[in-house]
């Protein structure tokens, strides 16, 4: 079920948010009995019998996290569950996401011709696997001890993070599941509307830019030589496509999450507002960053060891967070270009080439990011590596069709599009009065002056409702969100 059908908007959401109302004047364990039978119905429309995958992972590391807590128990017990469950995770999502993929390459170097599965991947795995995966580390580190199985089924399973993030850490939100706050008047004000600006972002820029990116995507796959400015304009609406979409479902799962007296931690922060790709992946994503970090990067050795051996640790870092996006060869190259970049930057930065910390100085590092964004898109999108060699043809000018003109209508959009990334408030600090997410903190003074702040008025109830008309008009060709395939 998607945030943005009819089906959730107008059926399982106020349903639900009502029998959560009903059920929390009874008693806060009610209402979150609610919540968790509530988003396994929600889990459970896309593809019924994945349900049962998902309870046997949750409740399979509940039980784990209960031994690895359990000081009684001797060390080399609990180290031992500690691997078992972490390769049990990761084994699981091996098997979905990656099994197909290492069949493949091993019969094209002459192994044993093996099919793959051919199941469709459970949607959200890599997210809940990765959550769950933390829970355990934390609980052997004794970092948390939690024996309320409904208060984990609903850190687990709460349904506005569960499909396409963020990746919660049990620190965001079980202390709020057993703080048990009651909901008030600004909750719903506030969740709503952040919901309704997210929806519109989605359905009316994000998916706006992709029949085009489809067509020039597409077009490629079928053997079609892009002109050099088809492919540079496919590329900049996959490139608003993906951010506006990222944005948008951002901007839903904490409005959501708002309305039910919970925030979510901030996913997404401005990232085209960076000025190098190490910020962007600071910015990008964050849930996903913040998890590699705290699991990969500081048991590698993190900042310790000299430059050379940060730049290293940063590189497998960024390889492994490209690899989770896709099983196949066009991540595996983005992941290696990704990593090599910022392995790059560090070993400059640490001899002091840098660029100046001016005006210019910014936008040539915010332009030169994009290039870097824009370059990488053939490899993230592309469908294979001889689909990404065509556009990157293209791109340089080289390919057989020519250069070609580009359409003043998308040139003009792209434009204002741009504009909107780099000075534009984000929606955080647009709610920044209102407690918009969990312990959020802005990361640059693009606050906006306070008249244009939301606040419970009149105006920005007009305005958001209008948001919300026009988005309801276009939600029957609104695409699935973009990180659902990941």
């Amino acid at each position: 079920m998607l945030f943005h059908s009819h089906d959730f908007i107008f059926g399982l959401l106020p349903l639900t948010w009502s029998l959560w109302r009903a059920a929390d004047r009874r008693s806060p364990r009610a209402a979150l009995w609610v919540l968790v039978l509530a988003s396994l119905v929600f889990y459970a429309w896309w593809y019924p019998p994945y349900v049962i995958l998902f309870l046997a992972s949750m409740f399979g590391n509940f039980g784990l996290g209960q031994v690895l807590g359990d000081d009684a128990r001797a060390e080399r017990v609990r180290d031992r569950a500690l691997w078992w469950g972490i390769a049990a995770n990761l084994g699981l999502l091996f098997v979905y996401k990656y099994l197909g993929w290492v069949l493949e390459i091993l019969g094209q170097v002459g192994g044993p011709q093996l099919q793959g599965p051919g199941w469709s991947l459970p949607i959200g795995i890599s997210f809940f696997t990765f959550q769950q995966v933390a829970y355990l580390v934390d609980a052997r580190r004794g970092l948390c001890k939690e024996h309320d199985g409904l208060a984990y089924a609903f850190f687990v399973s709460f349904f506005p993070q569960l499909i396409a993030g963020p990746i919660i850490h049990h620190r965001d939100i079980l202390p709020q599941v057993h703080e048990r706050r009651r909901p008030t008047a600004d909750d719903l004000a506030v969740g709503v509307s952040l919901f309704v600006v997210g929806l519109a972002k989605k359905v009316l820029i994000a998916d706006v830019m992709a029949p085009q990116v489809d067509r020039v995507f597409g077009g490629v796959h079928a053997g079609e030589a892009p002109t050099t400015a088809i492919a540079w304009l496919g590329m900049f609406a996959w490139h608003f496509q993906l951010y506006f979409d990222f944005s948008g479902y951002s901007d839903m799962s904490l409005g959501l999450a708002r309305m039910f007296a919970m925030r979510l931690p901030v996913n997404f922060e401005a990232p085209y507002r960076s000025d190098s790709l190490t910020e962007f992946w600071r910015r990008w994503h964050l849930s996903l960053s913040h998890f590699l970090r705290d699991y990969l990067y500081v048991p590698l050795g993190g900042n310790k060891g000299g430059v050379w051996m940060q730049a290293r640790n940063q590189f497998l870092t960024l390889f492994v967070a490209a690899v989770w996006h896709g099983a196949g060869w066009t991540f595996v190259v983005w992941g290696l270009q990704m990593g090599g970049i910022v392995y790059i930057h560090t070993i400059l930065r640490d001899r002091g080439w840098t660029l100046p910390d001016t005006p210019f100085g910014v936008g040539l590092g915010r332009a030169l990011l994009w290039l870097c964004m824009l370059s990488s898109w053939p490899l993230f999108r592309g469908q294979s590596l001889t689909d990404a060699g065509l556009l990157y043809e293209a791109m340089l000018g080289v390919g057989p069709a020519g250069l070609g003109a580009f359409p003043l209508t998308w040139l003009l959009a792209f434009l204002a599009l741009t504009v909107w990334t780099q000075v534009l408030p984000t929606t955080q600090q647009l709610f920044r009065h209102h407690d918009p997410a969990w312990h959020w903190r802005a990361v640059d003074r693009l606050t906006g002056p306070a008249w244009l702040a939301w606040h419970p008025t009149w105006v920005w109830g007009a305005f958001v409702a209008g948001l919300f008309a026009a988005s309801v008009t276009v939600l029957d060709r609104a695409g699935a969100f973009l990180y659902w395939n990941f």
